[in-house]
């Protein structure tokens, strides 16, 4: 019982020294922790721990998001091997140890270089029957270069870092940090226009950099995490009014009183002040990898995985909860301001 104990504090106090070093930990703790008190509810009724994470959307696995390529059923190596033109030097790397294990990004530089140097090669071959063979080669992996494009991106190990949820929240203020994210959600976008444009020219280290970035900023995640979180916050600030005002009225006579002017100060402060910035720039951040990831539907010409538009509604789902929960929050809070004949001006 006495190291159940020892336990159960050490874990109490590693959570409170998080809280403080954790400024978005600190944001979503303070407001409901102050709301609680001060309301005088049962903490083990009307809250939830505030690690709880819930109304996340699983990401579809690389598999589910991967299409099916089609491949040349002809040895290019065999037949060009006599030829000067430098698809002969890109067939070699396509077909060499390394070329054939190449996935996602590296399958995509090798298309590319392919779709670049192919149509030199055409006009030095004499042959016209490996012409055609050629041009046979060609045409199908033009008809399929936006599903290589997608693997390259959306079936990528980057991308399910990017969605990973096993993640910590988002921290206040950081636009500086998913600048990177959109960054490299643009030149995606942009690389995919110019794809469906057949224009093939970029530099491998460019697309290499933004999908690190997509991997390293793991900002979908921390988005959704974060959106969860507030969605908590807010669900559970609520149901404490609500009690609170079901059980024990906070100005029974109409009129405002002490508890409520400190009620009124936990608002203004902490959720005015604090929670309610940090909301919007969340939110804001959300609606931003929202579009894009629409736009990567809207650009791959092609039917979408089903998992992968499940996901998207379920995103949508998700952000439209938070929504309802900020604006019922909204006007719970000033429903019960109004009994006490008082308004909210903002932080002091």
């Amino acid at each position: 019982m006495v190291g159940f104990k020892k336990t159960l504090f050490v874990a109490v106090v590693a959570l409170v020294l998080a809280a403080c070093s954790d400024p978005a930990e600190q944001i979503l703790t303070e407001y409901p922790t102050r709301l609680e008190r001060v309301l005088e509810v049962d903490p083990d009724q009307e809250s939830s721990h505030p690690a709880a994470v819930k109304h996340l959307a699983t990401r579809p696995s690389r598999r589910d998001l991967l299409f099916a390529l089609e491949h040349a059923d002809i040895n290019l190596l065999d037949f060009l091997k006599l030829n000067q033109c430098q698809l002969r030097q890109v067939v070699g790397e396509k077909n060499s140890v390394l070329g054939k294990l190449a996935q996602g990004s590296q399958y995509m530089h090798l298309e590319r270089d392919f779709l670049i140097h192919a149509p030199a090669c055409l006009i030095t071959l004499e042959d016209r029957s490996l012409a055609a063979d050629l041009e046979r080669v060609v045409q199908m992996k033009r008809e399929q270069r936006m599903k290589v494009w997608w693997n390259a991106w959306v079936a990528s190990e980057e991308f399910q870092n990017l969605a990973s949820v096993s993640v910590y929240p988002l921290a206040p203020e950081t636009e500086a940090h998913s600048q990177h994210t959109l960054q490299a959600f643009e030149y995606a976008l942009r690389q995919g226009r110019q794809w469906q444009a057949s224009d093939f020219d970029y530099r491998t280290a460019d697309a290499e950099h933004h999908l690190r970035q997509w991997s390293l900023g793991e900002s979908l995640g921390r988005w959704q995490v974060t959106q969860a979180r507030l969605t908590d916050v807010l669900e559970m600030s609520i149901r404490m009014v609500q009690a609170r005002q079901r059980d024990k009225p906070l100005c029974p006579t109409g009129q405002k009183n002490r508890k409520a002017e400190i009620v009124r100060n936990v608002l203004e402060r902490f959720y005015i002040g604090e929670l309610q910035p940090y909301m919007s720039e969340s939110d804001r951040f959300g609606a931003i990898l929202l579009e894009h990831l629409e736009k990567m539907s809207e650009q791959l010409g092609e039917t979408l995985p089903e998992e992968w538009t499940l996901w998207l509604e379920q995103l949508q789902q998700s952000r439209a909860r938070f929504q309802e929960a900020s604006r019922t929050h909204v006007q719970t809070m000033s429903r019960l301001f109004d009994r006490c004949g008082m308004s909210v001006t903002g932080p002091r």
